[in-house]
């Protein structure tokens, strides 16, 4: 498309309009690299996944994804085997997979009334949502513990031992 198709258009204006409504700093960021788009198809899909959210919402089954901070960093970390990952990190990391699974959890829900929607979550475990719910005071305290000590660093090795090892009745 040219420059003045986008004038005409007033794209920089919806471009921005769409900004506003991002939650996160990532959501802003995806705004801003917003292009049109030549594929019909996909056009479609699209239009039919905002219908769905749009519908879901107006029907209560909204969700959110606030407050996080950019996973990039500590992602690429724990792919890094003996890697050091903080305790905030993990609470972040925590909170992403926490408002994720929520989401996925509410369009699982409607997924009869929103397919499109269902189908770009139906890929996520289905167990994120109640494992962040359970993990979520145990974090916490890990957190608190550790932040208050500089020197408790948890490693990404050590992160996903704790996860495979067998636990203890005592």
């Amino acid at each position: 498309m040219n420059e003045q198709a986008f004038g005409v258009l007033e794209y920089d204006g919806l471009r921005a309009l769409v900004r506003r409504g991002a939650q996160t700093p990532m959501g802003r960021a995806r705004a801003d690299a917003l292009a049109p788009m030549d594929d019909l198809d996909a056009v479609r899909r699209a239009l039919r996944a905002v219908s769905e959210c749009l519908e879901l919402r107006r029907r209560g089954a909204g969700w959110s994804f606030s407050e996080l901070t950019d996973p990039s960093e500590s992602i690429a970390r724990l792919k890094i085997e003996g890697a050091l990952l903080d305790p905030l990190a993990l609470l972040e990391l925590a909170r992403l997979c926490d408002q994720a699974g929520e989401a996925r959890a509410r369009i699982q829900s409607e997924r009869d009334a929103a397919p499109a929607l269902w189908e770009s979550v139906a890929g996520l475990p289905r167990e994120l949502y109640s494992l962040t719910r359970r993990s979520r005071t145990s974090w916490s305290r890990s957190a608190t513990t550790a932040s208050s000590s500089p020197s408790a660093p948890i490693t990404a090795g050590a992160s996903r031992a704790s996860r495979t090892a067998p636990r203890r009745r005592g």
